[in-house]
């Protein structure tokens, strides 16, 4: 599927998977989008304060952008005057890493004894998929030395959930470049701070 669509007090949200975009829908488009084989009645007609040509518009602009057929619904709860869960979630897996950049907000360096275990980080990936949450990016620390990290992203990907990630990139070795080159991961962040220090 394409578009991860949700309801939302407004409208609701699709978010686009290839562009990686969000589109605001109004409440007209998500019920073209819902029923789009099913006409308006001349009540909903009034309700929307709409007309047939403009129906045959929308519908056409949705189905020119895919909204019509390549749709996956969440089934949320509406939150009066906000929104219905996140649009992304930043997931900090760990804080070890084997970097000292002075940019670093976390003042990461070693493991902390209260980080998340496995069952928990897991937790957060059921939870975006109960709420319609549709991105997860996984920083740190160095997230590729966390041994969850790689279970963490099938499972977020297995449910639909688009992954990013910042590394340093001193710690992928062949085996890890092998697992990330399988997954599908749209962008991963490379923070240049020791490859700057090696060349300059």
């Amino acid at each position: 599927m394409r578009y991860i669509v949700r309801d939302e007090f407004f409208g609701g949200i699709a978010y686009d998977r290839v562009e990686r975009d969000y589109l605001h829908l109004d409440p007209l488009a998500m019920r073209i989008i819902k029923k789009p084989t099913v006409p308006l009645s001349a009540d909903e007609q009034l309700v929307f304060d709409t007309d047939n040509k403009e129906v045959s518009m929308i519908f056409s602009e949705l189905n020119s952008l895919g909204l019509i057929e390549s749709v996956c619904f969440f089934n949320n709860k509406i939150k009066s005057g906000m929104l219905s869960a996140p649009i992304r979630i930043f997931l900090e897996i760990t804080y070890k890493c084997p970097e000292k950049c002075l940019h670093c907000y976390t003042n990461s360096g070693k493991k902390r004894t209260n980080e998340l275990n496995l069952e928990e980080k897991f937790s957060i990936i059921d939870q975006m998929c109960n709420m319609g949450c549709f991105r997860l990016s996984i920083a740190g620390g160095e997230p590729l030395v966390d041994r969850d990290f790689f279970p963490v992203v099938e499972r977020a990907l297995a449910n639909n959930i688009d992954i990013s990630f910042s590394t340093s990139c001193l710690v992928i070795i062949l085996d890890k470049l092998l697992l990330l080159l399988l997954l599908i991961i749209d962008i991963i962040l490379i923070t240049y701070d020791y490859f700057y220090r090696l060349f300059m």
